[in-house]
């Protein structure tokens, strides 16, 4: 950063207006315009009134601490990680505090402070209190948004270690710190209270489930497992989500993931000239087609790991590589032409999974 951006930030975050500035260094508000715009630069004999104005040195103004201030981490966070290593968490914030006393403007190691603090509060929760009271405090000087993320997420935990119960407070620092920077939220679980945190883990139950079956999928399309492997695989998709599932009250999706794995398990079979177990699992495949086609559009689930759902039609969004759409019946007879099923046409159990499809597809387009 140069001279007159460092300049521009430090007035920002004293909330100092350029006519402010200009009256303390007793100088123009056009040259503190100038200065910050890069146009030119401040007298040298205005340096030190600059850097004691915000209690800053003259090497910050001038960049020359960056290369010292990094060299001071490099050998803070290395002792750090041996302290980590043994276990002597006391040892670390001792070390660390006596560094951040010595080093009070160095923004990370603030971070760093605030980390260890959190670390040695099981031996003494007045360390926790210190970690807190310098997360805040970065929090509300930084200008770094990245920082501040950081300190943000320390203060948390920080609340979290002090007092889990309270979650009035750490429910303050997820909203206004946290949430907007998130793209997955890993905070719920230590905000929410009673049903909505039950829905909560149900929630995240389901996202496991999808999250097993993208790797099951990825096995498939990977050779990594021989095919008589992958058979009894697939087949534990069933069984975990028939536990999962007490009552079968299953939503959209995991209908469309047991039509598919299904439809995996009867393909190996065809590979491996097993046609009998092949036509067992397409047609399991089929009537997980036609029960999603099917069932109704909205469902509150009973099975206990997800009654506090509801699974609503109008809530999933599919998406597709064909150019004409259908429902699952009418997507699944288009898969069926695919070559693996050509020795398997002429069986009349072939041709009977094939009408009992075409009683309940439906084309969109």
């Amino acid at each position: 950063m140069d001279l007159g951006n460092k300049i521009r930030e430090l007035r920002l975050k004293k909330n100092y207006t350029q006519e402010d500035l200009a009256n303390i260094l007793g100088t123009s508000i056009q040259s503190i315009s100038r200065w910050e715009n890069g146009n030119t630069y401040p007298d040298i004999s205005l340096l030190p009134l600059i850097a004691s104005t915000f209690h800053v040195t003259v090497d910050y103004l001038l960049g020359a601490d960056i290369i010292h201030n990094a060299k001071i981490l490099e050998e803070i966070k290395q002792k750090v990680k041996e302290y980590r290593k043994i276990g002597n968490n006391v040892k670390c914030y001792e070390y660390v505090k006596e560094m951040y006393e010595k080093y009070p403007s160095i923004e990370e190691l603030q971070l760093i402070f605030a980390e260890v603090c959190f670390e040695a509060g099981n031996f003494n929760k007045s360390y926790t209190e210190e970690g807190i009271v310098v997360a805040k405090k970065v929090i509300e000087t930084t200008l770094d948004e990245d920082i501040r993320f950081k300190a943000a997420d320390d203060l948390f935990y920080l609340y979290l270690k002090n007092d889990r119960k309270d979650k009035k407070r750490l429910k303050e620092v997820y909203d206004k710190y946290l949430k907007k920077y998130l793209k997955k939220d890993y905070y719920k679980d230590d905000i929410l209270e009673g049903d909505e945190l039950l829905e909560y883990y149900q929630k995240e139950s389901l996202s496991l489930l999808s999250s097993f079956w993208n790797i099951l999928m990825g096995l498939y399309n990977d050779n990594l497992y021989c095919k008589e492997e992958l058979i009894d695989i697939y087949k534990k998709f069933n069984i975990i989500t028939k536990t999962l599932f007490d009552n079968e009250d299953y939503d959209l999706e995991t209908i469309w993931f047991l039509q598919t794995i299904n439809d995996r398990i009867s393909r190996l079979y065809v590979k491996l000239n097993d046609f009998d177990n092949a036509y067992i699992y397409l047609n399991i495949a089929a009537d997980y087609a036609i029960l999603h086609d099917t069932r109704e559009d909205n469902i509150k689930h009973t099975s206990l790991l997800f009654n506090k759902l509801e699974d609503k039609r109008d809530d999933i969004s599919w998406s597709g590589n064909l150019d004409e759409f259908g429902n699952q019946c009418f997507e699944m007879l288009y898969n069926l032409k695919r070559p693996v099923f050509d020795p398997m046409r002429d069986d009349s159990r072939f041709k009977d999974i094939i009408n009992k499809l075409t009683k309940y597809s439906k084309q969109y387009n």
